[in-house]
């Protein structure tokens, strides 16, 4: 099976190279308008080809992301240690540091009522 594939790839290619300089000797007649690079419509054709092959693959996993249950928990978690990765140091006086163990006279928050 995997050389049908390979087959059909290889022949897509040449296919297209072949397109691409039979409009490259038709622009050449012309020599009016605008300038394109030879291989543009190469370019876009190889775009579309790829499109048309990881298209239903990213579909896919995008669907079984969709339809997962764990995904909002997992994503819940991610964005939960984010935000504390990012603002872990707000409210911490000037200088101090993560391994800081003692903070300065003065700067200790206020304590629980409860405690």
């Amino acid at each position: 099976m995997a050389w049908y594939v390979r087959r059909l790839l290889i022949t897509t290619l040449y296919l297209m190279v072949m397109f691409e300089e039979v409009s490259a000797k038709a622009r050449r007649r012309k020599k009016g308008g605008r300038r394109k690079t030879r291989y543009s419509q190469f370019y876009y054709l190889m775009v579309a080809f790829f499109l048309a092959i990881l298209g239903p693959i990213i579909f896919t996993f995008a669907t079984s992301l969709w339809k997962d249950p764990v995904v909002p928990r997992l994503v819940r978690a991610a964005v939960q240690s984010l935000k504390d990765a990012v603002f872990s140091h707000m409210g911490r006086p000037a200088g101090a540091t993560a391994w800081t163990t003692t903070a300065r006279p003065g700067t200790e928050p206020p304590r629980s009522k409860l405690a």
